[in-house]
């Protein structure tokens, strides 16, 4: 093979060298949902949650994005000769068994470690940690609290996932439990083993009663997970737009980065929460901060394939053209993906097609392909392995785009 040359402004011709775009792919056509998993082993996106009693967690914050790029799978499609259709399948499945393995709903804000399944009514969980305040509190039964905390139940002692009392009673709302430990010295700041505290867990899960509390108490908003993550930025990963409106009306700052540099509207852009992302605009955020791998909330939500996202992120005047550090902009993300709504929007709004049709044909994404030659793409221009649009979709065996 030739070898590469530098990347090509604003595009992705240098498409060997952009890490985790084909995972992309594979994660969309499984619906851009995490497949629901009977176990919890290794690393997993899921939310942190004991709401339900037969399983325990250990959680902690680690790693922002892995739903979109990034990853060890993936990253050699880019750099081998064509791919068979048997070949793509068996990927495909691999990827679909690791997305068995991860929890949950969205994404990104915890990492679980270890797990102990109990069955339903069990008392495993006192030989693990015998503290009834805890389950008092997990219960949302205050009365019982109550009678824990004048038998000299200490309000900070934790759980073995680093949870105090308050830290459960805000995960589920139970605003009782929640005064009762505050007038008795718990912590408003208290944080879990994964770094979370009371304040964000209520907002990951959308508890605005529950997060005034804590605000009204002193809670910290600028208190972080071990990823970087502060409550801002749950709630709007999450799409709990109640939450947001409270946290930026109590002085959260509303373009803080996690720590892979993501801002709360591009977490909220890549999981598609339209109306975070309108609010978070008519807050004020800026609309074309990048994070650390140079991509934008409209390129993450391009490659997504949430329109309404992108539409609104354009109406705020969003760079269209706005390529990250592989050079690949949303258009070209949007033709990798198949993501047809949201490539149209990005060519209305003067977006430049670059290789874009080349990504459309590799994938074999034939209405995509069709829309950018429609908008005058060229069919012709090669990317920096000499493949042509043409070329790229008869090895990839989609004869019926190569024909476009």
């Amino acid at each position: 093979k030739a070898a590469p040359a530098p990347p090509e402004p604003k595009d992705a011709a240098n498409a060997k060298k952009m890490p985790g775009r084909e995972r992309v792919t594979a994660y969309n056509r499984s619906a851009m949902k995490p497949l629901p998993s009977p176990r919890m082993g290794g690393k997993s996106d899921t939310l942190f949650a004991m709401t339900s009693p037969p399983v325990r967690r250990v959680l902690f914050d680690d790693k922002p994005k892995v739903s979109m790029k990034g990853d060890d799978f993936t990253e050699p499609l880019w750099r081998e000769g064509p791919v068979t259709e048997e070949e793509r399948q068996a990927r495909l499945l691999e990827e679909q068994e690791e997305e068995a393995l991860k929890a949950g709903a969205k994404a990104d804000i915890f990492e679980e470690v270890e797990e102990e399944e109990v069955e339903e009514g069990d008392d495993d969980l006192d030989a693990v940690n015998d503290l009834p305040l805890h389950r008092a509190c997990e219960d949302g039964d205050t009365q019982r609290a109550r009678k824990c905390l004048d038998e000299g139940a200490n309000v900070v002692e934790t759980d073995e996932n680093g949870c105090c009392a308050l830290f459960l009673a805000a995960e589920r709302a139970h605003v009782d439990c929640m005064r009762l430990l505050l007038q008795h010295g718990a912590g408003v700041d208290q944080a879990a083993n994964h770094g979370a505290t009371p304040l964000i867990i209520a907002c990951c899960n959308g508890h605005v009663d529950a997060a005034r509390i804590l605000l009204d108490k002193g809670a910290d908003l600028k208190r972080r997970t071990k990823g970087g993550r502060d409550a801002l930025g749950a709630a709007a990963q999450m799409g709990r737009a109640g939450c947001v409106t409270l946290l930026v009306d109590k002085g959260a700052k509303i373009d803080a980065r996690d720590g892979k540099g993501a801002t709360p509207l591009y977490m909220a852009a890549q999981d598609g929460h339209d109306e975070v992302v309108s609010k978070l605009i008519d807050l004020g955020a800026d609309v074309d901060l990048r994070d650390d791998e140079g991509t934008s909330p409209l390129w993450i939500a391009s490659a997504a394939g949430h329109d309404l996202a992108v539409e609104a992120l354009i109406e705020a005047k969003a760079d269209v053209n706005c390529g990250d550090n592989f050079g690949s902009t949303p258009l070209f993300a949007a033709a990798q993906e198949g993501r047809t709504a949201c490539a149209r929007l990005l060519l209305q709004n003067g977006a430049e097609a670059g290789l874009s049709v080349w990504a459309a044909a590799r994938q074999g994404h034939f209405e995509v392909a069709r829309l950018l030659i429609a908008h005058g793409a060229d069919v012709d221009k090669p990317s920096n392995d000499g493949s042509t649009p043409v070329k790229a979709a008869r090895a990839a065996g989609y004869d019926d785009v190569a024909d476009l």
